[in-house]
């Protein structure tokens, strides 16, 4: 049975991810049915026809012949094997811009955010960006990171309730209200995106920095958080698996995956994050817990005759324990 899409409470995180990945798995499995269901009336095939008696048509629901299954499996592993090698073929092509992303430094202006020592929180306004900031709550309010917005990402971070350090790209169909948050810009001006977004920058008169740098707006981003001393780099609605790579139709997939290899351990997606990062319980929050257990024994002890015999008790201690000390003190003189 196909999970269909309906997310979980936002109280838990790890569910909200399972559930996201479900109904990415759903989908890409109605996806293939339809595919299948498609090749076989291109190719003439009415129902029952070449098909032993008790199978039926697909997409009827019900099973056809034994070999369909091992048919649609060798289908699935050559279309997987036809984006492999196109991929391959893409990053062959773009040889000369990936051998510069990999192996020449970034020229980087000198910028106000430091880097050094923290954690960086790259969004772009991709795949599942809202599920992964609605994940991550917990982990921005603890460790206090970076936040860097892709283009649309800076927008992302408004919508969620933040307010970006840092917005990379293009910048030329980002929020005014993301322009004007007093957060650093740099343009990338890459395929001529650049030009319009630096011009419209200048029309604004707000400050920003250009980098020329190989690659995409995610890559430059990605590349600036790992030059610049960042500890760890979470990555938002980046791509992170082969489908999304291979699904990704662009020519500047393989710069996006050489990033990811230059980059290294450092990077992380979101969905980790969130399965690994565990929120530590402070001092005081430890010591405001104890101090309402303690008042829960008080009001618990006012409240029963028993306890009001034992506070006096208690009370009539003290009293004969402070007046003795008083009485150390208040003797003190009298000897001398």
């Amino acid at each position: 049975m196909i999970p269909m899409d309906t997310p979980p409470p936002e109280s838990d995180p790890v569910a909200q991810m399972r559930a996201v990945r479900a109904a990415d798995v759903a989908r890409r499995r109605r996806r293939r049915i339809a595919e299948r269901a498609a090749a076989g009336r291109d190719s003439g095939a009415g129902p029952g026809d070449g098909a032993p008696a008790g199978s039926t048509a697909a997409g009827t629901g019900e099973r056809g012949p034994a070999g369909a299954s091992a048919a649609g499996d060798g289908s699935t592993r050559t279309s997987m094997n036809r984006a492999l090698a196109g991929l391959v073929e893409t990053m062959a092509a773009h040889e000369r811009e990936g051998r510069e992303l990999v192996a020449d430094d970034l020229e980087l202006p000198q910028l106000r955010t430091s880097f050094e020592g923290r954690q960086a929180l790259v969004v772009v306004r991709g795949h599942h960006y809202k599920e992964d900031l609605a994940m991550l709550r917990s982990y921005i309010r603890e460790y206090k990171p970076v936040l860097v917005g892709v283009d649309g990402g800076g927008d992302a971070l408004l919508e969620a309730g933040y307010t970006p350090d840092l917005i990379v790209g293009n910048l030329d169909a980002v929020s005014d209200a993301a322009l004007n948050t007093k957060a650093e810009l740099v343009v990338h001006p890459r395929g001529g995106g650049g030009d319009a977004g630096a011009a419209r920058l200048e029309h604004a008169n707000l400050d920003f920095e250009r980098v020329e740098a190989p690659g995409t707006n995610e890559d430059l981003a990605l590349l600036m958080a790992d030059t610049l001393g960042a500890q760890m780099i979470v990555a938002v609605g980046t791509n992170d698996t082969f489908v999304e790579f291979a699904d990704g139709g662009r020519s500047d997939m393989a710069t996006t995956f050489l990033t990811r290899l230059r980059v290294g351990s450092r990077l992380i997606d979101a969905k980790g994050v969130s399965l690994l990062y565990r929120r530590s319980v402070g001092s005081w929050q430890l010591i405001i817990l104890a101090i309402a257990g303690l008042l829960a024994v008080a009001a618990a002890l006012f409240a029963t005759a028993a306890g009001q015999t034992l506070i006096g008790l208690i009370g009539a201690q003290l009293d004969g324990f402070f007046g003795w000390v008083h009485s150390l003190f208040a003797s003190a003189p009298a000897s001398e």
